[in-house]
């Protein structure tokens, strides 16, 4: 079965003053290493194989043709590696095909992979959930195929974010998202008050290209949130509340009294405090006052609970006992134990001391 593949890319201006340079790399070796030399009006190529350089590969070129952007096309067939730069004829190299076509492209700043005439008919990308919590989901993708980081592969797709099958975030691939590095990308959406999102509920990665859906990736919600009450009354409750994994999102917290939903409060109050544990968690604190006082009534229970939103987790210390019921036997069983003592001393006789 024969193959062929070609990538076509363009160093700016800014990459060939900067000593940019195109890396194929597989594993630890590098296949093909480009790097335009203007000191030297000269295209250099060459491959660190097993922790060595080879024997370079010139192209020269006249001086001029650094001062503006410079383009080139990288093909691999069965028959070897070509690398062709302007309108010059190409160049073969010596380098494994095969190796080529699987290897990582790896581009300095300010160099870019240019469109190919070849309209795409599929783009073969990799995901993965990295993360899915009730603040946001985490995905990092992976480009299987260098040539498609061309914008006319990419122009036509998107990435499909849902939760239990609910439709509630979309993401363009143009441009790509995320630092790239060596075909690889990630992406974060982060949720709203718009989005209603539950601790087991399901987060599904899908990739919308050309009218067609594709499942990259499944992961169930979770809850990564640490936190405490740290003080409660008739009036008010407070605390801290934040999430590791993404502690410049604040925390969205339910607050409920005697088991009744009362509000919510967010957590990103100041907190200097908490700054000693990690500087990210500045302002992370939560101050909610009740709409009208609590009325603590004698013999009965009121607790105040608070919990990360959609979630039946409670922060520590929660709930937080305002006022708790005693039992009846419980109540007669600690009168009788102070009563029978201070019966017993009321009943004794009065000891008179007798003077001679």
């Amino acid at each position: 079965m024969s193959y062929s593949a070609a990538i076509a890319l363009r160093f700016s201006t800014q990459a060939i003053d900067l000593g940019g340079s195109i890396d194929f790399v597989d594993g630890a070796d590098t296949i093909l290493h480009i790097k335009p030399r203007p000191d030297r009006h000269l295209v250099v190529l060459n491959s660190y194989i097993f922790g060595n350089w080879g024997e370079e590969l010139h192209i020269p070129l006249p001086a001029e043709a650094f001062s503006k952007p410079l383009s080139l096309v990288v093909s691999g067939t069965e028959e070897g590696v070509s690398v062709t730069v302007g309108d010059r004829e190409p160049v073969e190299y010596q380098a494994d095909p095969m190796r080529l076509l699987r290897a990582d492209l790896r581009l300095s700043p300010f160099i870019e992979v240019l469109p190919t005439e070849d309209v795409p008919r599929s783009l073969t990308l990799a995901g993965q959930i990295l993360a899915a919590d009730l603040a946001h989901v985490r995905a990092r993708l992976r480009f299987l195929d260098a040539c498609q980081l061309a914008p006319s592969y990419l122009r036509d797709a998107r990435l499909l974010l849902y939760i239990d099958g609910r439709l509630v975030r979309t993401h363009s691939l143009l441009p790509l998202p995320g630092q790239v590095t060596s075909q690889v990308a990630e992406v974060r959406f982060e949720f709203g008050p718009d989005v209603f999102v539950g601790e087991k509920m399901e987060a599904q990665l899908v990739l919308e290209f050309l009218g067609g859906e594709h499942c990259l990736d499944r992961r169930s919600i979770e809850n990564h949130v640490i936190g405490a009450i740290e003080h409660c009354s008739e009036v008010m409750v407070s605390g801290f509340a934040a999430n590791p994994i993404l502690p410049g999102c604040p925390v969205m917290l339910d607050v409920f009294v005697g088991g009744r939903f009362e509000g919510t409060a967010c957590a990103d109050k100041e907190r200097s405090d908490l700054t000693l544990v990690d500087p990210a968690f500045k302002a992370c604190g939560f101050h909610f006052r009740f709409r009208n006082q609590l009325l603590l009534v004698p013999g009965t229970d009121l607790a105040v609970a608070v919990r990360p939103r959609d979630t039946g987790i409670e922060l520590l210390n929660s709930p937080w006992q305002l006022s708790r019921s005693v039992p009846r036997d419980e109540v007669l069983a600690q009168m009788r134990l102070y009563a029978t003592p201070l019966m017993q001393s009321m009943t004794q006789p009065e000891c008179k001391s007798m003077h001679t």
